[in-house]
């Protein structure tokens, strides 16, 4: 199930989380990039953080995606 979706056309996205949330991102983008300063596994275009288990849609068209330690 997602918990939020978020929808960007050509500015980025930066989502400060704590480093033992467990939320992951699928994120999908034509020509964006994906950042971060925490560890993660990655499963196609879904970023987990510590097992994933809310999820969170993000979509950009030429925005990058930041997750970084809050």
């Amino acid at each position: 199930p997602v918990s939020a979706s978020i929808n960007s056309v050509s500015g980025g996205v930066t989502i400060y989380i704590n480093e033992k949330d467990i939320i992951a991102f699928e994120y999908e983008t034509v020509s964006g990039d994906f950042k971060t300063n925490l560890e993660y596994t990655k499963d196609k275009n879904v970023y987990i953080f510590n097992e994933g288990k809310e999820v969170f849609e993000v979509e950009t068209v030429s925005g990058y995606l930041k997750v970084l330690k809050k």
